[in-house]
């Protein structure tokens, strides 16, 4: 199962357009997940974040939440994710089978 927990409270401290240090952030952790799921992604997150602001940085927290996205989408339509809520609205969270069934 993807299993990740973000940690994002340094990037919205920061501030638009402050350098901050790459594994703070942990876009790598959600990477390296997304890839043992999905294999190949169309993209490489740079490999450092010296001199790179989040301005920058922001591209690939946006893809990397798209793919997550569409990854629990995926996992829902093979009936593989589980509601968490009311009869009004649920989160649906990926099973914890979600990820030996997906391959």
């Amino acid at each position: 199962m993807l299993c990740v927990a973000p940690s994002y409270d340094a990037f919205v401290e920061a501030g638009r357009g402050t350098v901050v240090p790459w594994d703070s952030i942990e876009l790598t952790h959600i990477y390296r997940a997304l890839r043992s799921e999905l294999g190949k992604l169309q993209f490489e997150l740079p490999a450092t974040a010296d001199g790179l602001s989040l301005t920058y940085l922001k591209r690939f927290e946006d893809a990397l939440d798209a793919l997550v996205c569409a990854w629990v989408g995926l996992q829902h339509l093979h009936r593989r994710t589980r509601p968490y809520g009311d009869h009004e609205s649920a989160i649906w969270v990926p099973t914890s089978t979600a990820a030996s069934s997906a391959r």
